[in-house]
């Protein structure tokens, strides 16, 4: 048995200190930084593979502003998406395929997409209102063309507005998992609107080890019974560690990726209706803590990034990246080194190019490492910045309300009192302004 409202009014405590003030408002339109040319080769999204001489150049499409603004905490349910480029695109290349739109709980969005401006605007007008607080990501692919080449990949992200709540919460409902859950996602699993629960969890050997809890919502906040799914790791290996549910195949629902801290990330299709088939195995180096999926190559599909890799044949620690085929089928993993050893890992597109930035925090290092995105999935050197003692879990936010992306990461100190470290973006993907505030207990995550 677990008390999940225990794990989560836990991990409540540490979040609120960092809670914006998500007063309505219109939605704002965000001009976007213009990529810097002057930069060596591959080390900004936009390069094109030349098919005869092997060579990258720029592509000379790509956006200047949307709306809502990228890091918009306050966005209305009914807002329309608007992505406006500097060149015209081929309305043909633009469709659900290309021009996706994503819910971080609900999954891809149905609506209605649109053409403007003499074929430099697309809008997106969603066939149903946004639900409120949930986070809501925009990938304009490069699927996209103009007259003749893709534009460069895009993604952004915005919060829709939460509704007004005192933030007093009723007595817990006990839900039974298997032994020690360690991770929870929440996902309309069966495409029903509601948000269901799975559950990695981490029991070593013995009944309930190496598997998954699915919780389906009844519909009005209450769960049915556990379904539990076995995750296939072999005999002896340590057992689920996170989970994360994305729709790694592109058939519209959600899809599970576990990781297995002896290395192994489980991947289990969803067959439409929230029960999963038998899952495929995929082998990552060293001993993985923490899995995020996000498409880190701007070909529109869910990616997997874990960390905790381990040490590197070169001395160095590292995350792994598996890029997907387009199928939910991934390719070799690679190796990128992140500073120190790290936990807790978080995507977000911290310099504002368009891509999915890595920010690890690094437990053994008391450090937090910043790694660039290239635009095709593979990160510059890290830059690192001190935290507190063992930063476990990192989370990124517009936290000050200027469009850009800032951390902060929970310092799991052994002594009665933990701290929370904040750092405020720059607006370039470099951080200062460093914050440390001090929590009850030992903070070991953020509900987000």
């Amino acid at each position: 048995m677990k008390k999940l409202s225990a794990f989560f009014a836990l991990l409540l405590a540490v979040t609120l200190l960092i809670c914006n003030n998500l007063s309505a408002q219109i939605d704002t339109t965000q001009s976007l930084p213009v990529n810097d040319t002057s930069v060596g080769i591959n080390s900004y999204i936009g390069f094109i593979p030349d098919s005869v001489t092997g060579d990258v150049h720029y592509s000379n499409t790509y956006p200047i502003s949307i709306t809502p603004a990228q890091g918009s905490m306050n966005a209305s349910p009914f807002s329309q998406i608007k992505l406006i480029f500097n060149n015209p695109i081929d309305p043909l290349t633009v469709d659900a395929s290309s021009f996706i739109v994503r819910r971080e709980v609900s999954g891809p969005n149905n609506g209605t997409i649109t053409i403007h401006s003499g074929n430099t605007e697309i809008r997106f007008t969603p066939a149903t209102p946004f639900k409120n607080g949930e986070v809501v990501r925009v990938y304009a692919t490069e699927n996209i063309w103009n007259a003749t080449e893709n534009i460069r990949p895009f993604i952004s992200q915005f919060t829709v507005i939460t509704r007004p709540s005192e933030g007093i919460f009723a007595s817990g409902t006990t839900y039974s998992t298997e032994a020690k859950p360690l991770a929870v996602f929440v996902y309309d699993l069966d495409r029903d609107g509601d948000g269901d629960i799975v559950c990695a969890n981490s029991s070593i050997g013995g009944a309930g080890a190496s598997n998954i809890s699915v919780l389906m919502n009844n519909g009005d906040g209450t769960f049915a019974p556990k379904v539990n799914y076995v995750v296939g790791i072999p005999s002896g290996c340590a057992n689920p560690c996170d989970v994360h549910v994305h729709d790694l195949d592109g058939d519209g629902d959600g899809d599970i990726a576990v990781v297995n801290i002896c290395g192994v990330v489980s991947v289990l299709k969803n067959n439409g209706n929230g029960t999963f088939g038998a899952p495929t195995l995929y082998s990552v180096a060293g001993h993985p803590d923490r899995i995020k999926v996000a498409d880190l190559d701007g070909d529109g599909d869910g990616d997997i990034i874990v960390s905790g890799g381990g040490i590197s044949g070169a001395g160095k620690p590292f995350f792994s990246v598996m890029l997907n085929n387009g199928d939910g089928t991934f390719g070799t993993p690679a190796q990128f080194h992140s500073g120190t050893l790290q936990f807790g890992i978080y995507i977000y597109d911290v310099d504002g190019d368009g891509d999915g930035d890595a920010i690890t925090s690094n437990t053994i290092g008391r450090s937090v490492s910043v790694s660039l995105n290239n635009g095709y999935g593979a990160f510059h050197p890290p830059t690192v910045y001190p935290a507190g003692i063992l930063p476990r879990d990192v989370y990124v936010s517009d936290l000050d309300g200027d469009g850009d992306g800032d951390f902060v990461v929970a310092n799991q100190t052994s002594t009665q009192h933990g701290t929370i470290t904040v750092y405020k973006n720059n607006g370039n993907g470099t951080f200062s302004q460093r914050a440390d505030y001090v929590v009850n207990g030992s903070p070991g995550g953020f509900i987000h």
